[in-house]
């Protein structure tokens, strides 16, 4: 019998890998929750081989690693790991791994791999063996990496050729693997000349020259951009990565060269098939129901099924009884589980949960709910319920899963308090405070603001768009700033003219940051009228006795200074020749001790604050502004910077730490909100995998056919359970990644187009401002009208011009889209397939508030339109890229024809 050790940080994951791996009797399994664990049992027993996963607290699987050669020499061991990371797995083998499995796989193909590396790892450390060349584990390891990758040798023979190569290039690994004379560069290239893993060895010229863009990285990898000669990719430009491969020593034995695409979809590892049938189950089941619980009691939910009868009545066909009795309280003798459920709900929500079950019962439809439930303990938690429905005859049969989430529940009133918070100070700050979403629309207002904008109160304000209080002549730049504030990283001040609701304009500075407030991505700005800062930059050029009165009786610290010069022309120093009263107010110092000083003298610093600044002003002129934190004062100030004449300027203080503390209790509510998601989707997904995996150990194990229909609706609802909480990802990274200018055209270029489909692009040369994933759009409107237009054989893109706005067109000419459909196709869920595509297309483009829209006539064909504000695209010189087409043009859809490459 082969003894395993195996460590993992996941106590579920172990006890399911050591089922899987003593199922047939061959091996022994222990476990350990940890490294150190780990290195004691290997000090009282001697195991056969060693399994580690890689992130754990503490110590990691490659330290683990490292440990276990410098003690414990050739020990076989397998670093088991749901991260499928590069450099991990290249790390890995310069510290000695055997092999390096991804987890997350079909559970029956993933242990059947796992005992298949244990028996191979043993069998090549066996000394009576000749041990195995660098290639064979190289072959081995790089075919869990997710980018096409290949490897080769310091002679340029090619000893790795992965699963997503294959299905890039479409050659096979044996064909190829053991070739050298740059084949692998004829296969992408259409000609033998060098690649980029080549220039890990020796410098190249050549090679050189077909990567322009080469950028050196630490650890001696090389990146770069590459387009490929392969005819259904040469339109895209993929990004392309090099690096050594060292073997234990440290020495170079070889290179591996990763290309990533846009999209690459790689085979389904559940069809792949395993090495060895798994024999009939030796008993079958006493108490299936008892099996079938244990199971599902890993999940961390109560899973029900039940079905409704046209007389009225439900029957419950399955609860997993350990998770109902801990999570709700539910007693069997308690009587029908929804009608037990409906009464123990808050009475505040028990109609909305008795609807929302009815309701789709009436309909035929799905359900979902979220509310307050009253366990019989009295406790009181929030749960989240959902049902899919099918039919079977003439029943109703709903399946699904009600979640504790209090957890989550918890966090959104963390994250309310701290918007409360943030309420409060912002409603008690002098300066007008808004946020507003990339819509335009005010979510949030003060009481200085509706003094600035003249309205009744803050609440006028809420729901208005913005644009409403601005200028004609500052819309634009306002725009802008929408813009720059959808980066992430704030935006400096702007100035621009403001019309307030009595029709008065106002000239005021704003500066902002992107916030998650009440669930949406928006804006924080914070507003200053700077009537009296332009009032003082006249009062201080033309000397008006009038204005210098409003100069020392202004709230704000301001001062005139004079610039200090020293060798000539450098500035040294700077002189305070005026200040009003509000300074010694905010400094506790007096008059005597800072006019007529300088800035070295007046602080008692070695260097004097802001001097660059200050002297930059003094020099052109030209006004500016920045925020600093004063510690000695334990303030947060914008300071505003002019210059009355040659070598003179003058500040302004304005004390901004109230606003300060408002943004950074909403921005740590975001952080708030983000980590606990994770953390929960972390904890969740480890659940439900270990689930899946155990539906695979009782399907093993208990092959009854009267079961299949059950472990079957397990494996659905569960795989169900594990889109939902994997969606969630995505939805925490939205507007994450910096917007940046996009050429339109290039995007279009990118699209694979098939070859019973004409692409007609009549665009203008445009940029748009958007996300990154802009590019996923126009892959999804692709897929869309490959999809669902069942007849298309044309597409036509175009651009016009709207007013101030862009217009970009999508129209095919398949079947279309049904006018009752036209409202839905945008929500989250409709549609055949995910129902997340042209969901996702709406979100991406809200980001730097793009709307999108079906205008198409059904039977007639789809056209989506793009709709970019201002501010949102520019014109550029740029040629219009040409776009990969098979047919000639038909008449009447676009007006200019594009070829191929």
């Amino acid at each position: 019998m082969i003894s395993v050790l195996y460590v993992d940080d996941e106590a579920t994951l172990l006890e399911l890998t050591r089922l899987f791996l003593e199922y047939r009797g061959e091996f022994s399994v222990d476990t350990k929750q940890s490294v150190q664990e780990g290195l004691d049992a290997l000090k009282v027993r001697q195991y056969d081989a060693v399994i580690s996963d890689f992130q754990m607290p503490g110590i990691d699987g490659l330290e683990f690693l490292r440990n276990v050669r410098t003690t414990f020499g050739d020990l076989p061991f397998i670093l088991f790991t749901g991260k499928g990371r590069e450099d991990v797995a290249i790390q890995a083998i310069d510290d000695g791994v055997d092999f390096y499995l991804r987890k997350g796989e079909d559970a029956r193909l993933q242990f059947a791999r796992l005992e298949n590396r244990i028996k191979l790892a043993i069998e090549r450390r066996t000394p009576r063996n000749v041990p195995a060349s660098p290639g064979i584990l190289v072959a081995e390891l790089i075919n869990f990496f997710p980018d096409a990758t290949f490897a080769i040798d310091k002679e340029g023979t090619l000893i790795g050729w992965n699963h997503a190569m294959e299905t890039l290039t479409g050659v096979p690994a044996p064909e190829i693997l053991g070739k050298g004379k740059y084949e692998y560069s004829r296969v992408l290239y259409g000609e033998p000349r060098p690649s980029l893993v080549d220039l890990i060895f020796r410098s190249d010229a050549d090679a050189g020259n077909y990567y322009p863009l080469l950028e050196e990285c630490e650890g001696g990898i090389l990146a770069s951009e590459t387009r490929l000669k392969i005819p259904r990719l040469s339109s895209i430009k993929l990004s392309c990565r090099a690096m050594p491969l060292r073997d234990q020593n440290g020495s170079v034995i070889g290179a591996i060269e990763s290309l990533s695409l846009p999209v690459l979809e790689l085979p389904d590892p559940r069809h792949a098939g395993v090495s060895h049938e798994v024999p009939a189950a030796r008993e079958e089941p006493g108490d299936h129901w008892q099996k079938i619980e244990e199971v599902v009691a890993s999940l961390p939910g109560v899973v029900y099924q039940y079905c409704s009868r046209p007389s009225g009545e439900n029957e419950v066909h399955f609860i997993n009884r350990p998770a109902s009795e801990n999570i709700l309280g539910f007693d069997r003798s308690d009587g029908d589980f929804f009608s037990w459920v409906a009464r123990h709900m808050h009475p505040d929500d028990r109609e909305r949960f008795t609807s929302a079950t009815d309701g789709a019962q009436e309909d035929g439809a799905s359900w979902n709910f979220e509310g307050r439930f009253i366990k019989p303990s009295g406790e009181t938690i929030w749960i989240w319920g959902m049902g899919n429905r099918s039919v079977r005859g003439n029943e109703q049969s709903y399946a699904g899963i009600f979640l504790d989430i209090s957890a989550r529940k918890k966090a959104e009133l963390k994250v309310q308090e701290y918007e409360e918070k943030f309420r409060l100070l912002a409603g008690h700050s002098r300066e007008p405070v808004l946020v507003v979403d990339f819509g335009g629309s005010i979510l949030f207002a003060n009481s200085a603001a509706a003094r600035i904008f003249e309205t009744p109160d803050s609440a006028s304000l809420i729901g208005r768009t913005v644009m409403d209080f601005i200028a004609p002549e500052s819309r634009d730049a306002l725009a802008q700033e929408f813009v720059q504030a959808s980066r992430g990283s704030g935006t400096g001040p702007a100035n621009y003219t403001m019309l307030s609701a009595q029709g008065n304009l106002i000239p005021v500075e704003s500066s902002g940051t992107v916030v998650l407030y009440e669930g949406k991505i928006a804006h924080f700005l914070s507003l200053r009228d700077t009537t009296g800062s332009r009032t003082l930059e006249g009062a201080l050029k033309e000397g008006d006795e009038e204005f210098r009165l409003l100069f020392d009786h202004m709230d704000e610290p301001v001062a005139l200074c004079e610039i200090v010069y020293s060798g000539g022309s450098t500035a040294s120093d700077y002189r305070i020749l005026k200040a009003n009263d509000a300074v010694w107010r905010t400094l506790g110092a007096s008059r005597s001790s800072v006019i007529g000083k300088t800035s070295r003298e007046a602080y008692n610093t070695p260097e004097p604050p802001h001097l660059d600044i200050y002297a930059r002003v003094a020099a052109t002129g030209k006004t500016e502004t920045f925020e600093r934190y004063f510690p000695e004062l334990q303030k947060h100030f914008r300071v505003s910077v002019c210059s009355p004449g040659k070598d003179r300027f003058a500040t302004i203080f304005y004390d901004i730490t109230e606003h300060k503390k408002a943004e950074t209790a909403l921005l740590q509510a975001n952080h708030q909100l983000n980590l606990m998601a994770s953390i929960t989707r972390h904890d969740i997904l480890n659940n439900v995998s270990a689930l899946l995996g155990y539906v695979t150990i009782l399907r093993m194990k208990f092959q009854n056919p009267a079961l299949s229909y059950y472990f079957t609706k397990l494996e659905d609802i569960t795989t169900a359970i594990q889109h939902l909480i994997s969606d969630t990802q995505m939805y925490q990274n939205f507007g994450i990644a910096e917007p940046k200018w996009l050429e339109v055209s290039t995007l279009i270029r990118h699209l694979q187009i098939p070859e019973t489909i004409v692409l007609t692009v009549d665009l203008a040369d445009v940029e748009l401002y958007a996300d990154p994933l802009l590019e996923k759009v126009f892959f999804n409107l692709l897929d869309n009208s490959i999809r669902h237009g069942q007849t298309v054989t044309e597409i036509r893109v175009s651009s016009r011009h709207n007013d101030d706005r862009l217009v970009l067109s999508w129209e095919d000419n398949g079947v279309g889209i049904p006018s009752e459909e036209k409202s839905k196709i945008f929500e989250k869920g409709f549609g055949k397939n995910t129902g997340l595509g042209l969901f996702l297309c709406r979100e991406i483009l809200s980001i730097t508030n793009i709307s999108i829209q079906e205008t198409g006539e059904p039977g007639r064909g789809a056209r989506f339109e793009i709709t970019v504000p201002p501010g949102g695209y520019r014109l550029t010189d740029t040629p219009n890229y040409p776009v990969n087409s098979s047919r000639s043009k038909s008449p009447g859809i676009g007006q200019q024809q594009v070829n191929p490459d």
